[in-house]
């Protein structure tokens, strides 16, 4: 397992995506800082990091990833057992989240960069740390989603298409408006349905709740990212496991 996940991060820094991503996400930061910045330097970075740019790149990336491993041959020298299958696909997640945190802190330079010389406070900094370590996971949960999205959809245009409307958390506008309609239909159902019990506890809903004042007042946050990793990881092993790797 260790050396399944050594040689996905080793493919990781060899994966043209990584730079390329990283490096358009720094430019988009730094030129919004520069040109109508205003509040503490943490502040600004919470609110582009959070503003889902960062999870679409992470769906886009998680689908490239996935869909090179198969075009390069990376798979045919590492077994077709199913359990060996299994490990492979679990083996991703630990790059995903390495992504993420690679994306968060080049995210954050640009903010602090492109505010530096306009005099802008700090903000809290273990507030933001918080923020950060929240941000990770569940990031890190909506890209192990697209790692298993990717195996059911065996291809990388609809991965990527189902990765901007979840970024802007479309699913969950649409989801909400079902629970509106399942409360007026149902009224027994109306406490859980006005609770958005379902729309907000996706994981781009709870994604976007995360504060950086107080981030550790939604441990919910936490819950989701959790289960979210677990419930796709099982999902895209199950089917990894299923399909010709070759």
């Amino acid at each position: 397992m260790l050396n399944l996940i050594k040689m996905n991060i080793s493919r990781l820094f060899r994966t043209k995506a990584l730079y390329t991503t990283t490096i358009i996400e720094f430019i988009l930061f730094f030129l919004i800082t520069m040109v109508g910045g205003e509040g503490s330097v943490v502040e600004m970075a919470g609110e582009f990091l959070g503003s889902g740019l960062v999870l679409m790149l992470v769906g886009i990336f998680a689908t490239v990833y996935s869909d090179e491993e198969r075009k390069s041959g990376f798979l045919k020298n590492l077994g077709s057992s199913k359990g060996r299958k299994r490990l492979i696909f679990v083996s991703k997640i630990p790059v995903i989240f390495l992504y993420n945190v690679i994306l968060l802190i080049a995210g954050t330079a640009a903010t602090f960069i492109g505010m530096a010389g306009r005099g802008a406070a700090i903000g809290n900094i273990a507030s933001f740390a918080g923020f950060l370590l929240f941000e990770t996971l569940i990031g890190t949960a909506f890209g192990t989603a697209f790692l298993a999205i990717y195996e059911v959809a065996r291809g990388n245009v609809m991965p990527i298409i189902l990765t901007i409307i979840a970024a802007g958390n479309l699913h969950g506008t649409l989801l909400s408006l079902a629970e509106t309609k399942i409360a007026q239909m149902i009224p027994a159902l109306a406490p859980a349905m006005e609770a958005q019990i379902l729309s907000g506890n996706l994981i781009v809903s709870r994604a976007q709740q995360i504060s950086v004042i107080n981030p550790f007042d939604h441990f919910a946050v936490l819950v989701v990212a959790i289960v979210g990793i677990a419930v796709y990881a099982v999902l895209g092993m199950t089917v990894f496991e299923k399909r010709d790797t070759f």
